[in-house]
């Protein structure tokens, strides 16, 4: 149902708010949204219709619940982290944090310096792909000008 109500809404912006061409034989810019909305529309009446095989289960279990919301709470820390003390710095912990979180969730021993190891090779290979090659600015934080 979803996915037709966003076939429909697109179908109407589309009308409402790209213009018609103008050109004879052109089909114009409005075609390749109301191509895709079709096709959604018509994707979400299949789904629609069809019967489920298998017995429903839930999304996420409670336990998944709680790993879930620790990492979104890790990825928010991240983000205020990464201002505050720059990317050199919260990077690394961040990935070593995650990595811990996910071999744990995978029930796999990995070795705390297999983590850190790749926290910093992680961190070297964004740091010279955004700041060295694609020349971005990347947050320094309180340690702006060390490095």
């Amino acid at each position: 149902l979803a996915s037709i109500a966003l076939a429909a809404v697109v179908i109407i912006l589309s009308f409402l708010q790209i213009p018609a061409s103008k050109m004879a034989g052109d089909v114009g810019s409005r075609a390749f949204p109301l191509l895709s909305a079709s096709v959604i529309a018509v994707c979400g009446l299949l789904l629609l219709l069809r019967k489920s095989k298998k017995e429903e289960k839930a999304f996420l279990l409670p336990f998944q619940w709680k790993r879930l919301i620790g990492i979104l709470l890790l990825y928010l820390m991240y983000y205020l982290a990464l201002n505050f003390l720059g990317f050199l710095v919260a990077t690394p912990v961040f990935v070593f944090i995650l990595c811990t979180l996910l071999a744990t969730a995978a029930q796999k021993n990995v070795s705390v310096m297999k983590r850190i190891i790749f926290s910093v090779v992680a961190t070297a290979a964004i740091y010279a792909i955004f700041q060295l090659a694609l020349r971005v600015t990347l947050p320094q934080g309180i340690f702006k000008g060390m490095f």
